[in-house]
């Protein structure tokens, strides 16, 4: 049973920003990603799970999903890191952009995300569009 509905966010029309990330990843990758994000959907409570972690200060809002993996020929683990919001008053979850993490630091920056969040709850552009596993 889901709880909840992963939702992409599209900035503009013709523009799927995690599923033109998706698409470029490796299939070890995608497969974590969609094990995930159904995890997540079939968990009531969300921030009792380790991989779902809120950010805080001025990232306030947004959340990452924790995916930590060491592909077959890479010696680190990579840690990839999409991040999202809360749809207020329902129980959508939406994908804003998706990151890799290197120490501190965030590719793309979490900049962006924090204006597609804004963007989108000033209803200002954007669109969401339920996520397709």
């Amino acid at each position: 049973m889901l709880f909840w509905r992963v939702m992409d966010y599209w900035p503009e029309p013709g523009v799927n920003l995690i599923g033109d990330w998706y698409d470029l990843q490796e299939d070890d990758v995608r497969a974590e990603f969609d094990v995930a994000l159904l995890i997540l959907s079939s968990n009531e409570d969300w921030i009792k799970i380790p991989e779902f972690n809120p950010l805080r200060g001025k990232n306030a809002g947004l959340y990452e999903i924790l995916i930590d993996i060491r592909l077959p020929r890479e010696k680190k683990k990579r840690h990839f890191r999409p991040i999202g919001i809360w749809r207020p008053d329902s129980r959508d979850f939406i994908l804003l952009l998706a990151c890799e993490k290197r120490g501190k630091n965030y590719d793309p920056p979490l900049d962006k995300a924090l204006e597609y969040k804004a963007d989108w709850e000033q209803h200002e552009k954007g669109e969401i569009r339920e996520h397709n596993f």
